[in-house]
């Protein structure tokens, strides 16, 4: 047998093999297009003959110490029980995150809201991708994950283009952002740990420890100072949009969401409620009950009937995105004439929630109107007026003073 040494590997003619003395299994393959250190072993677990190819070049490229280190490598492996090979193999199988990116929107199509997977499927291209898209789903880890969240986190605006075809700019980027990339980022890799796809190994997510991006609570709600300035910035307005400053004022009285109030058909009202079949928080079927009280049943009275079908017509109930849009540019008029500009539309519902725990109501009643199940969600949203904070302090104090004169007099 021919040794294999350098002069020798040089010499060896294409269709040649030349085997190791050193390292059992070891081979050198001379063909037309040069020459391929291969591995020769059994299959540890079924016995079947393997000859891969080693990674890391071909000879000369290679030399053969570095040939025969791999191989030890290999064996050592091998010995262990593993198949480096297969191992090897099921790598190149493993899909980027890119493809893992389409995979997973097609499995979350089926399962989540239509603006839910729209506004997932658009972090996904904005964010996901561009950074991460050509990595293997396996070799994902912390440190790309965090350059992720930080590229998400940066606000910039970037050159768009409106449906007509106009020029704009488009504001990308900032910590809620970041907030909903990081949970789409933890859905994506445990969905490539479950069983059906196994492209990685389980409790393997490397979003786990990730940056998170905390958001601040915001107690911000209508004062009773502003309220009568909110009512006739809303009143002057009626006259050129009717139905959405009917829309704004239902809002406030009934606690709802935008969108499903303003998007809710007229075959829906039932009295002084409307059931929606589906919803936000839908999860078992059961339909979504507003209820709307009398002054808010008195402004719909109000409304005309385009057709449409849709209780606020058809400007607003056809298409949802706009719809939010519309409502707040109305908004944001009034609350500039009311002298309050940083007073949002989602701060109605914590106004509603607060004005509800003021007068006493208990939070799982409040919970009921808004459709939450978690009591703690409804914490978020009410906490007492300044004013009924300050009563109810006052009162409090008052009770513990006179139990404490009580026992001092009874002292003495």
């Amino acid at each position: 047998m021919t040794k294999l040494t350098a002069q020798a590997a040089r010499d060896l003619p294409a269709g040649q093999v030349l085997k190791d003395h050193e390292v059992r299994g070891l081979e050198l393959h001379a063909n037309a297009g040069g020459k391929s250190w291969k591995l020769y072993y059994r299959n540890p677990s079924c016995g079947t003959r393997r000859r891969p190819k080693l990674p890391g070049g071909d000879f000369p490229n290679m030399p053969i110490e570095v040939a025969r280190k791999l191989a030890k490598e290999w064996l050592q492996e091998i010995a262990r029980g593993n198949d480096p090979s297969a191992e090897r193999t099921a790598y190149r199988g493993t899909p980027t995150v890119s493809e893992a990116c389409d995979a997973w929107l097609t499995f979350c199509a089926t399962r989540d809201k239509p603006r839910t997977y729209t506004e997932k499927a658009r972090r996904v291209r904005l964010y996901i991708k561009p950074q991460l898209g050509k990595l293997k789903v396996c070799d994902v880890r912390l440190a790309d994950v965090d350059r992720c969240l930080e590229h998400a986190r940066q606000v910039r605006s970037v050159p768009a283009k409106t449906k007509n075809g106009k020029p704009t700019k488009l504001r990308m980027g900032g910590a809620t952002t970041a907030r909903h990339v990081r949970s789409d980022l933890s859905g994506l890799f445990r969905w490539c740990e479950h069983d059906d796809n196994r492209w990685r190994e389980r409790n393997s997510n490397p979003v786990r420890d990730a940056k998170r991006f905390s958001k601040p609570k915001r107690r911000r709600h209508m004062r009773e100072d502003e309220a009568p300035a909110v009512a006739r910035a809303l009143d002057a307005m009626a006259v050129q949009w009717p139905e959405r400053v009917a829309a704004l004022w239902i809002i406030l009285l009934a606690g709802t969401r935008v969108t499903e109030l303003v998007t809710a058909k007229r075959a829906w009202l039932e009295g002084n409620t409307i059931v929606r079949p589906d919803h936000k928080t839908d999860q078992d079927g059961d339909p979504r009950v507003i209820v709307l009280p009398d002054q808010a049943v008195a402004i719909l009275a109000k409304l005309n009937d385009d057709g449409s079908g849709f209780l606020f017509g058809r400007d607003l109930g056809e298409d949802e995105p706009r719809a939010r849009y519309k409502i707040r540019t109305v908004w944001a008029l009034a609350r500039e004439k009311a002298g309050c500009p940083d007073l949002r539309v989602q701060d109605f519902r914590r106004t509603f929630a607060s004005a509800a725990k003021s007068a006493g109501r208990d939070l799982d009643q409040v919970g009921e109107l808004f459709g939450h199940r978690e009591r703690e969600t409804v914490q978020s949203y009410a906490f007492l007026f300044d004013e009924a904070a300050t009563r109810v302090a006052q009162d409090t104090a008052d009770q513990l003073e006179k139990r404490m004169r009580g026992e001092k007099e009874q002292q003495e």
